[in-house]
């Protein structure tokens, strides 16, 4: 599944233990792990996606640069205006995944820049590994 995520001049992008996509249009006060505002994403069909998974992938990409957060699926992710990651294991209800190999504070610096400008376009891809198996 794929969504976009529109850059924002509050964006910093250096919290060091989580990383965040909102489907609001600004970003609050020390919201250092917003990287990515305007989402529009469906939560339904993220937490469909969360349901059938163990692990996602999630590769973001401004304009030539791009970056690939791996993490396991929150069992207990619900869905709202907000989809999160942590590197750890702590479980709040928006956060989609846990013990994830990159936060805010890990993306590129420069993508981070591009991503001040609200103009700019992130598409946002989620992978996951299903197994179909058919019976005959």
């Amino acid at each position: 599944m794929q969504f976009n995520a529109y850059g924002n001049a509050g964006i910093e992008g250096t919290h060091k233990g989580v990383l965040e996509f909102t489907q609001r249009t600004s970003v609050i006060p020390k919201g250092d792990s917003v990287i990515g505002t305007r989402a529009d994403f469906e939560p339904e069909a993220i937490s469909a996606l969360a349901t059938v998974s163990k692990k996602i992938k999630i590769t973001l990409k401004v304009r030539s640069f791009s970056e690939t957060i791996t993490g396991d699926v929150n069992k207990a992710f619900l869905p709202g205006a907000d989809v999160i990651i942590r590197k750890g294991p702590q479980c709040s209800p928006g956060t989609l995944l846990i013990n994830a190999d990159k936060s805010a504070g890990d993306l590129s610096k420069k993508m981070i820049e591009l991503l001040k400008n609200p103009e700019e376009v992130s598409p946002v891809n989620l992978q996951t590994r299903l197994k179909i198996v058919q019976y005959h």
